[in-house]
Protein backbone atom coordinates (compact mmCIF):
# COMPACT_ATOMS: atom_id res chain seq x y z
CA UNK A 1 0.00 0.00 0.00
CA UNK A 2 2.84 2.75 0.69
CA UNK A 3 4.60 1.87 -2.87
CA UNK A 4 1.00 3.28 -3.73
CA UNK A 5 1.25 6.30 -3.06
CA UNK A 6 5.24 6.79 -3.03
CA UNK A 7 5.21 9.29 -6.03
CA UNK A 8 3.60 12.05 -3.67
CA UNK A 9 6.55 11.60 -1.14
CA UNK A 10 9.04 11.79 -3.73
CA UNK A 11 7.83 14.77 -5.53
CA UNK A 12 9.03 16.42 -1.98
CA UNK A 13 12.57 14.93 -2.54
CA UNK A 14 13.61 15.16 -5.78
CA UNK A 15 16.74 16.59 -7.23
CA UNK A 16 15.42 20.65 -9.00
CA UNK A 17 15.43 20.72 -12.45
CA UNK A 18 16.95 24.62 -12.60
CA UNK A 19 20.37 23.99 -12.15
CA UNK A 20 22.11 25.19 -8.62
CA UNK A 21 23.91 27.58 -9.90
CA UNK A 22 21.87 29.80 -11.36
CA UNK A 23 19.42 28.81 -8.35
CA UNK A 24 22.26 30.59 -6.17
CA UNK A 25 22.41 33.84 -8.66
CA UNK A 26 18.43 34.26 -8.77
CA UNK A 27 18.78 34.02 -5.11
CA UNK A 28 21.46 36.40 -4.80
CA UNK A 29 20.17 38.58 -7.38
CA UNK A 30 16.81 38.85 -5.02
CA UNK A 31 18.62 39.11 -2.01
CA UNK A 32 20.28 42.12 -3.36
CA UNK A 33 17.36 44.12 -5.03
CA UNK A 34 15.83 43.84 -1.74
CA UNK A 35 18.69 45.27 0.15
CA UNK A 36 19.37 48.21 -2.46
CA UNK A 37 15.53 48.75 -2.02
CA UNK A 38 15.82 48.89 1.60
CA UNK A 39 18.89 51.47 2.09
CA UNK A 40 17.87 53.61 -0.63
CA UNK A 41 13.95 53.66 0.21
CA UNK A 42 12.38 56.99 1.40
CA UNK A 43 11.09 56.78 4.64
CA UNK A 44 7.12 58.35 4.31
CA UNK A 45 5.77 60.24 7.04
CA UNK A 46 1.80 60.97 6.27
CA UNK A 47 2.47 64.44 5.85
CA UNK A 48 4.52 63.92 2.97
CA UNK A 49 1.31 62.07 1.60
CA UNK A 50 -0.83 65.12 1.21
CA UNK A 51 -0.31 68.52 0.58
CA UNK A 52 -1.77 70.72 3.39
CA UNK A 53 -4.79 73.27 2.73
CA UNK A 54 -6.58 75.45 4.14
CA UNK A 55 -10.28 75.72 5.51
CA UNK A 56 -12.18 77.11 2.98
CA UNK A 57 -10.32 75.20 -0.19
CA UNK A 58 -12.19 72.93 -2.57
CA UNK A 59 -9.86 70.10 -3.37
CA UNK A 60 -10.46 67.69 -6.63
CA UNK A 61 -9.28 64.26 -6.58
CA UNK A 62 -10.41 61.78 -9.76
CA UNK A 63 -14.40 61.53 -9.71
CA UNK A 64 -14.85 64.12 -6.47
CA UNK A 65 -14.08 67.35 -4.93
CA UNK A 66 -13.85 68.07 -1.37
CA UNK A 67 -13.68 71.28 1.16
CA UNK A 68 -14.39 72.22 4.73
CA UNK A 69 -16.56 74.81 5.06
CA UNK A 70 -15.70 75.78 8.07
CA UNK A 71 -14.77 74.53 11.80
CA UNK A 72 -16.19 74.75 15.23
CA UNK A 73 -15.45 73.82 18.39
CA UNK A 74 -18.40 72.69 21.38
CA UNK A 75 -17.42 71.82 24.78
CA UNK A 76 -20.42 71.09 25.88
CA UNK A 77 -22.64 68.84 23.75
CA UNK A 78 -26.06 67.45 23.34
CA UNK A 79 -27.60 64.53 25.71
CA UNK A 80 -25.52 61.28 25.05
CA UNK A 81 -22.71 63.50 22.71
CA UNK A 82 -21.22 65.06 25.25
CA UNK A 83 -17.40 64.88 25.67
CA UNK A 84 -15.44 63.78 28.44
CA UNK A 85 -14.07 65.79 30.79
CA UNK A 86 -10.80 67.35 29.55
CA UNK A 87 -12.38 66.82 26.04
CA UNK A 88 -14.47 68.66 23.43
CA UNK A 89 -15.01 68.19 20.47
CA UNK A 90 -13.62 69.71 16.98
CA UNK A 91 -16.47 70.04 14.38
CA UNK A 92 -15.49 70.66 10.81
CA UNK A 93 -18.63 71.10 8.52
CA UNK A 94 -17.23 69.26 4.89
CA UNK A 95 -18.47 69.13 1.72
CA UNK A 96 -18.47 66.35 -0.91
CA UNK A 97 -19.40 66.15 -4.59
CA UNK A 98 -19.24 63.14 -7.01
CA UNK A 99 -17.77 64.28 -10.20
CA UNK A 100 -17.62 60.62 -12.03
CA UNK A 101 -19.86 58.74 -13.08
CA UNK A 102 -20.24 56.02 -10.80
CA UNK A 103 -20.72 55.93 -6.68
CA UNK A 104 -19.15 57.08 -4.48
CA UNK A 105 -19.14 54.85 -0.95
CA UNK A 106 -18.57 57.05 1.91
CA UNK A 107 -17.69 56.02 5.54
CA UNK A 108 -16.77 58.64 8.04
CA UNK A 109 -14.84 56.31 10.41
CA UNK A 110 -12.71 54.78 7.44
CA UNK A 111 -12.09 57.95 5.69
CA UNK A 112 -11.38 60.72 7.62
CA UNK A 113 -9.39 61.28 11.05
CA UNK A 114 -7.58 64.21 13.19
CA UNK A 115 -4.34 64.53 13.97
CA UNK A 116 -2.58 66.66 16.25
CA UNK A 117 1.03 68.36 16.29
CA UNK A 118 2.04 65.65 18.58
CA UNK A 119 0.60 62.97 15.81
CA UNK A 120 -1.88 61.98 18.10
CA UNK A 121 -5.09 60.60 15.94
CA UNK A 122 -8.51 61.50 16.77
CA UNK A 123 -11.38 59.25 14.71
CA UNK A 124 -14.53 60.50 14.44
CA UNK A 125 -16.91 60.37 17.31
CA UNK A 126 -20.16 61.51 16.34
CA UNK A 127 -22.11 62.69 13.49
CA UNK A 128 -23.81 65.51 15.08
CA UNK A 129 -26.37 66.93 12.86
CA UNK A 130 -29.87 65.65 11.88
CA UNK A 131 -29.69 66.22 7.79
CA UNK A 132 -28.78 63.42 5.31
CA UNK A 133 -26.24 60.87 6.93
CA UNK A 134 -22.87 61.07 5.30
CA UNK A 135 -22.28 57.28 5.70
CA UNK A 136 -23.65 55.21 2.41
CA UNK A 137 -23.32 55.92 -1.38
CA UNK A 138 -23.06 59.73 -2.86
CA UNK A 139 -24.48 59.06 -6.49
CA UNK A 140 -23.00 61.09 -9.70
CA UNK A 141 -23.60 64.45 -9.47
CA UNK A 142 -24.96 64.67 -5.64
CA UNK A 143 -23.19 66.45 -3.17
CA UNK A 144 -23.26 65.83 0.38
CA UNK A 145 -23.05 68.25 2.92
CA UNK A 146 -22.37 67.02 7.07
CA UNK A 147 -20.43 67.96 10.09
CA UNK A 148 -17.98 65.15 11.89
CA UNK A 149 -17.34 65.62 15.54
CA UNK A 150 -13.78 64.89 16.66
CA UNK A 151 -13.27 64.24 20.23
CA UNK A 152 -9.86 66.01 21.02
CA UNK A 153 -8.14 66.80 23.90
CA UNK A 154 -8.81 70.86 25.14
CA UNK A 155 -4.85 71.84 25.17
CA UNK A 156 -3.81 70.02 21.46
CA UNK A 157 -2.66 72.79 18.76
CA UNK A 158 -2.15 72.55 15.38
CA UNK A 159 -5.33 70.06 14.23
CA UNK A 160 -5.21 68.48 10.83
CA UNK A 161 -8.00 66.85 8.96
CA UNK A 162 -7.07 63.55 6.62
CA UNK A 163 -9.62 62.64 4.06
CA UNK A 164 -8.74 59.02 2.36
CA UNK A 165 -11.56 58.86 -0.22
CA UNK A 166 -10.19 55.22 -1.45
CA UNK A 167 -9.75 56.71 -5.34
CA UNK A 168 -7.90 54.99 -7.55
CA UNK A 169 -4.77 57.38 -7.40
CA UNK A 170 -5.03 56.62 -3.78
CA UNK A 171 -5.58 60.90 -2.89
CA UNK A 172 -4.96 61.74 0.47
CA UNK A 173 -6.31 65.00 1.47
CA UNK A 174 -4.75 67.37 4.52
CA UNK A 175 -6.44 70.76 5.80
CA UNK A 176 -5.39 72.64 8.76
CA UNK A 177 -8.28 73.39 10.77
CA UNK A 178 -6.62 75.22 13.48
CA UNK A 179 -5.96 79.10 12.19
CA UNK A 180 -2.32 80.46 12.04
CA UNK A 181 -1.07 78.11 14.23
CA UNK A 182 -2.66 79.22 17.31
CA UNK A 183 -4.70 76.71 19.35
CA UNK A 184 -7.55 76.56 18.58
CA UNK A 185 -8.81 76.15 22.65
CA UNK A 186 -8.37 80.05 22.58
CA UNK A 187 -12.03 79.84 20.27
CA UNK A 188 -13.89 78.58 23.33
CA UNK A 189 -16.44 81.10 24.42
Amino acid sequence: MLKKNLHAIRAFFTVPKIPSGIFVLFLLAAILVTWFSVMTGYQTKESDLAQHHKIGETLTAPGLTFAVESVRQDAVGAGPLAPRPGYAFIVPTIEITNTGTTPIELAPLLHFHVRDRAGNVYVVAAIPSQGAQFSGSILPGDTIREELGFEVAQHVSDLTLYFEPGTVDRSMFAVDLTPQNTSWWSWRK
